[in-house]
């Protein structure tokens, strides 16, 4: 997957992270709400990354594992 830049940890498919538009970086959801929270009540929230202007925020759900052959197990 890719890094969170705030905390420079890792963020993996099992977790929750958030995706800003439309420059697409990710972030830890903690990471990201604490950096806004810094930013005061600006009208515009900026990415920490490139700097510009967010759109949107996209929540991205963790990932769940799919099913297969070797998972089940038949009766």
């Amino acid at each position: 997957m890719t890094d969170c830049t705030i905390c420079i940890e890792k963020i993996d498919e099992s977790q929750h992270y958030i995706q800003l538009k439309p420059c697409n970086h990710n972030f830890h959801d903690n990471c990201i709400d604490m950096y806004f929270a810094n930013q005061g009540n600006a009208a515009n929230k900026i990415c920490p990354n490139c700097r510009g202007e967010v759109k949107k925020i996209k929540k991205i759900g963790a990932k769940k594992k799919r099913a297969t052959k070797d998972t089940i197990q038949r009766n």
